[in-house]
């Protein structure tokens, strides 16, 4: 729970009437802001197994995005986190493919996960980490050089067990990942503005989270015409998932906008 400052709060905690002597404790975590809550969220993630890929993504963002939110503050988890951070980056250096990609095991590259994957990647990178730029650079070519990446053709749905609650057309997730690498390292990132010019003369085709990524996608590369019009094409549109409005709430922290119609 939280206490407004300068109010005083009574909590009762009751005991059971047969509860054995000495098998009770309490713990009380005070903290000044949402360290505690963000911690408490991300504990069963960061005790998560590693395995597959996707497993180990599911370890590695939230440790990233912790890191990132508990910087400087005093926590429980501030020296663990590092350490979940750079367990995690190595098991994805030995799991990418001589090719760039990765897949779900050792098997085929899949577009999808290795979008996912540099997404991480560079997003770990803008947090602070120390990620290989090879290994990264590996995953951007390989995924700038894919033959349905050049053309617009049919939707193709990226599939499979991302997070990401409804289709998404897979070169709007590698739009993003690409664009999100452009600027971690600093690329010029011409192939990454073309694919989402591409991509966005038919955004309204696809569902709104669509819009919302490649807006993203365009305001980390520079485009920023291109970002207002999607954005604002896709705020137009009813939200009904999480990601379109986690996406859009991104948007906003970057324009400096009103968050209201993602959190409607």
């Amino acid at each position: 729970g939280a206490v407004a400052p300068g109010e005083p709060r009574e909590e009762d905690f009751r005991v059971p009437a047969g509860a054995i002597p000495g098998t009770i404790a309490l713990r009380l975590d005070i903290d000044a802001g949402i360290h505690t809550a963000i911690t408490e969220s991300v504990e069963p993630l960061i005790d998560f197994p590693y395995g597959c890929v996707e497993q180990t993504m599911s370890r590695f963002m939230p440790a990233v995005a912790a890191a990132r939110a508990l910087r400087g503050a005093p926590n429980r988890w501030s020296t663990k986190l590092p350490a979940v951070v750079a367990t995690g980056l190595r098991r994805l250096y030995d799991l990418q493919h001589t090719d760039g990609s990765w897949g779900w095991w050792s098997g085929g590259g899949s577009e999808a996960m290795t979008a996912y994957v540099l997404y991480g990647l560079s997003v770990c990178k803008k947090s602070g980490g120390g990620v290989d730029r090879a290994v990264a650079d590996r995953a951007a070519t390989y995924l700038s050089t894919r033959p349905n990446v050049s053309t617009v053709g049919p939707r193709s749905a990226a599939g499979g067990r991302l997070p990401i609650s409804v289709p998404v057309d897979a070169r709007v997730c590698i739009a993003l990942a690409l664009a999100e690498h452009d600027s971690a390292w600093g690329a010029p990132g011409f192939a990454t503005r073309r694919l989402i010019g591409r991509l966005s003369d038919h955004a309204s085709d696809g569902p709104p989270v669509e819009e919302a990524i490649l807006a993203l996608a365009a305001a980390r590369v520079g485009m920023r015409e291109e970002s207002e019009r999607l954005a604002a094409s896709a705020e137009r549109r009813p939200i009904g998932d999480v990601a379109t409005a986690s996406f859009l709430l991104q948007l906003a922290a970057i324009r400096g906008g009103d968050p209201s119609s993602a959190l409607r």
